[in-house]
């Protein structure tokens, strides 16, 4: 086994259960911890979980007392845990690791008196468990229903279907900027905000929470599975969703609502545009909310650096680039001035083209539109811009060997006018994964990187003399701006 039980004493005499799991051990805490009494007046947010306990209660608890399932489809894999409690299925990312009897009350059964005491009592695996998030973080709301109802009222399905359940075949429609938005009240537009403030009194707003969450949801569905419970022998179906950074397959319950570009750098690049260097907190919730920022993830990818972007559109972290296996009020409305359209516009600058590469359009002349006669190609040796053609023909040919010679001559210049159009001198190679085109540019042995994406269909379905009619207005990026761009910015990209 990879784990290790060891009874632990505490200062009260009584005993817990601390677990090792391979390497990881519980810490010896130091003198300071020892010696600190633990107060009434002490929260639970003094206290936390040892990397010892999370390792056994996400690997070997749940694999051990879950009923794990593999299941897959045409789309991936996903081992799915079973809830007896709830008799439902769920990713790893939607468990919580949870304490049967909540942790003061634990802590006073043990009699804990010292900081010491307390973590070693918030680890005890002997009162712990996993547990749902969706039921953990509404803790209150699951207990009265399923306690006044019973498992198997419909007043209890209903709770889980709310949280759980997903009907692809419905109408979802799109969250509509021009009338979905919120208008801020007077509370919001008169208050003043600054970055240092953070996300401090933020929310998504009610139709972004639904609307819009719902939208993605059927743009992230991947199919269901049906399970056969352990317990019960009830047969559920499953849906599955694919997260929007890692590509992984994960249940309703294990998604967030993220930030592309981490809030906190887009508070910055809002400020370039408030009105003599003073924002509001309307300005904040519209920066908070702009859609074209947003994304459905896993709750590990959202808690990871490693799928953010910064102000370059780049990844944050030094990471492999490899194929990705508050509701508001009615009252006093009044419209925000038009910095809303500035965080839109710096959001869809950096992230890879957002809103100017819609399907099958890159945000210059539409389809339809006279193409010029007699123009000179982007497969023409004579065009200026054929050397970045070139480029992108060859990473096009390593990548999609199974397209006609023709398709990839389409692909390459959709992809040379979607690297110029992100500001790209060259690229390094073209990556497909599940639909999507992620062109990637390396920068030298630093290890950072630039990638942006966009379906592959969206440029398949262009032709050559669109690109090159369009690739005319888009500014040459050149290698000094860049590098300069990169000096600017090394700390974040590295």
């Amino acid at each position: 086994m990879p784990y290790q039980f060891e009874d632990v004493d505490l200062n009260s005499g009584k005993t817990v259960t601390l677990v090792s799991w391979e390497d990881l051990s519980p810490p010896e805490h130091g003198a300071k911890l020892r010696n600190k009494p633990w107060t009434d007046s002490d929260t639970r947010s003094s206290v936390g979980f040892y990397d010892s306990t999370v390792e056994y209660m996400r690997n070997d608890w749940a694999f051990e007392k879950m009923s794990p399932q593999l299941v897959g489809n045409d789309h991936g894999k996903v081992v799915l845990f079973h809830n007896a409690q709830t008799d439902t299925w769920h990713s790893t990312d939607a468990l919580d690791i949870d304490h049967k009897t909540q942790v003061l009350e634990h802590f006073d059964n043990l009699g804990v008196q010292t900081h010491a005491d307390a973590h070693k009592a918030y680890n005890d695996v002997s009162n712990l468990r996993m547990l749902p998030a969706v039921v953990n973080r509404a803790r209150d709301s699951a207990d009265l229903v399923y306690g006044t109802y019973g498992p198997n009222s419909p007043e209890w399905q209903e709770w889980v279907d709310k949280r759980l359940s997903f009907d692809a075949k419905a109408d979802h429609p799109e969250f509509d900027e021009d009338r979905d938005l919120a208008r801020r009240t007077a509370k919001t537009t008169g208050a003043q905000w600054a970055p240092e403030d953070g996300r401090k009194g933020l929310a998504f707003d009610a139709k972004v929470a639904g609307k819009w969450y719902e939208a993605q949801l059927a743009q992230a569905y991947a199919g269901s599975v049906h399970m056969k419970s352990p317990t019960t022998g009830n047969i559920t179906e499953v849906p599955l969703f694919k997260c929007d950074a890692s590509g992984q397959l994960l249940t309703r319950d294990a998604l967030d609502i993220d930030h592309r570009i981490p809030f906190e750098i887009l508070a910055q690049e809002m400020m370039k545009y408030a009105d003599n260097g003073v924002a509001t907190k309307a300005n904040a919730l519209d920066a908070y909310n702009e859609t074209s920022n947003l994304r459905l993830v896993g709750r590990s990818a959202n808690s990871s650096h490693e799928w953010e972007l910064n102000g370059l559109g780049q990844f944050r972290d030094d990471v492999e680039i490899k194929p990705l296996p508050g509701d508001y009020s009615e009252d006093q409305m009044v419209v925000s001035g038009n910095m809303r359209d500035e965080i839109r516009s710096t959001v869809r600058q950096v992230y890879g083209g957002i809103g100017s590469m819609q399907e099958g359009s890159f945000g210059g002349q539409p389809f339809g539109m006279p193409q010029p006669q007699r123009a000179i190609l982007l497969n023409d040796g004579r065009h200026p811009d054929h050397p970045l053609y070139c480029n992108a023909l060859k990473c096009v040919q390593d990548e999609y060997k199974g397209l006609l010679p023709q398709q990839q001559e389409v692909l390459a210049s959709s992809v040379a006018l979607f690297a110029k159009q992100n500001h790209m001198p060259d690229i390094s190679r073209v990556v497909s994964h599940e639909g999507n085109l992620y062109a990637v540019r390396d920068h030298g042995f630093s290890g950072a990187r630039d990638v942006v994406s966009h379906p592959e269909q969206a440029m398949l379905n262009r032709t050559v003399e669109q690109n090159t009619q369009e690739i005319a207005n888009v500014a040459a990026p050149t290698q000094q701006s860049w590098q300069q761009a990169q000096q600017q910015n090394r700390g974040l990209v590295q």
